[in-house]
């Protein structure tokens, strides 16, 4: 090789070492330490991965308002650890994989370990068996499935809302507390595990006190014609008929118990969740339409009045059941996250699970240490027409340590 050829390739060489020292030195700049829980040096981004499409769209755009309304408020009183407060959103369309593809993919990505979701329990049960794997923490403030805060698989994932087990026993305080005049039942629900569950657990209840069951139908999953099951219940007239039925199902079976006259026969209808779109939705309804009201805009507490005005500022509307615990959960997240002082999934999971309580829109909270659960009261509310406004109402208050046994 000549000299000439010799001090070509020499430069090129140089090139590629000096590249390679400047590549290294970007990486320890921006790579590792905090950016690794999705922060910047002004930022701090947590995943919002929530089902904004099919039937139970509605309840996941109630949940996203809020969190959103969370956010504008933190950041405007200076962030988290003096961070503004950055959300990625992804459409989970009630698919466990569509879930674990769009959170994984934030995960190794985007560097996202801080997550928030989702509405069905099935995707919700999918993102938290992940979230030891991936090293990320999940909050979350829908989804009712019991076996979400079981103490065996919960090590990553905290529960805002109430669950299942929850509302039943509200159910169960109310019926065994009210005096009320119901003996005979009809059940009517989703057919899919929550569906089932709960009304399987209601039935038993109707049991302990001397009930007596006429009998039981469930109906697909989005399905909008419930005359079968209507007409089948309604020619047993039960004093009551008791439904599981959520988001968009929920809306079209209500819509049908009024065209059907249901009420009008003197037949009240027990629903869960009872969502205050459910009484805007079907504005007829204004009688004989009770369930368990897991959180109401009427709440009269200093939190709640400020987060109702802000919440209606930002959205036009009155926040939901499930725009109030999904506010709430947004905002243990970032208070737990400033006691740890720190964005690290482990240290905030640390945080929580010290007896840790905050003030909330729903009053003082506490997560339970062992099952990850919000402990929280509940109450019952009834459909009834505010001025010419169909709206929610309390009637019965059930306190936590009814509704949380140790």
């Amino acid at each position: 090789m000549n000299l000439k050829k010799w001090l070509v390739y020499s430069f090129i060489l140089s090139l590629f070492i000096l590249a390679a020292c400047g590549g290294d030195k970007e990486e320890a700049t921006t790579g590792g330490g905090d950016s690794s829980n999705g922060e910047s040096e002004d930022s701090l981004r947590i995943g919002v991965v929530t089902t904004l499409s099919g039937p139970y769209g509605e309840i996941g755009n109630e949940m996203l308002d809020a969190v959103k309304t969370a956010v504008k408020e933190v950041n405007e009183q200076g962030g988290v650890l003096g961070k503004q407060i950055e959300l990625v959103v992804e459409d989970d369309e009630v698919a466990p994989d569509v879930a674990i593809r769009k959170a994984e993919k934030m995960v190794l990505e985007e560097n996202i370990n801080l997550f928030i979701g989702s509405v069905a329990s099935s995707v919700t049960l999918a993102l938290s068996e992940k979230m030891p794997d991936w090293e990320s923490l999940l909050v979350t403030t829908i989804p009712k499935s019991v076996a979400i805060t079981d103490p065996d698989s919960n090590s990553n994932v905290f529960r805002v809302n109430h669950n299942d087990n929850q509302d039943v026993l509200t159910l169960e305080h109310w019926m065994k507390n009210a005096d009320l005049p119901y003996k005979t039942f009809y059940f009517l629900g989703a057919d899919y595990e929550w569906g089932h569950d709960v009304i399987n657990e209601m039935e038993t209840i109707v049991e302990d006190i001397g009930g007596e069951i006429l009998g039981e139908e469930f109906t697909p999953l989005g399905a909008t014609d419930y005359s079968t099951v209507l007409t089948n219940a309604r020619s047993k007239k039960p004093d009551a008929i008791i439904a599981a039925y959520a988001g968009g199902d929920g809306t079209n079976f209500l819509s049908q118990v009024n065209s059907f006259g249901i009420v009008d026969e003197d037949i009240d209808v027990i629903i869960t969740p009872m969502g205050d779109s459910l009484a805007t939705t079907n504005p007829e309804l204004t009688k004989g339409i009770y369930g368990p009201a897991n959180y109401h805009h009427s709440l009269d507490n200093k939190k709640n009045v400020s987060f109702v005005k802000s919440f209606e500022e930002d959205h036009g509307y009155k926040p939901t059941n499930f725009s109030g615990e999904s506010y709430v959960g947004a905002w243990m997240l970032f208070e737990a996250i400033e006691e740890a002082g720190s964005a690290n999934p482990d240290d905030v999971i640390k945080v929580l699970e010290d007896n840790f309580t905050f003030d909330s829109a729903m009053g003082e909270l506490r997560v339970d240490p062992r099952t990850h659960q919000v402990l929280h009261p509940n109450w019952i509310g009834e459909f009834f027409d505010d001025s010419g406004e169909a709206d929610i109402r309390i009637i019965h208050t059930t306190p936590p340590e009814f509704i949380n046994p140790q």
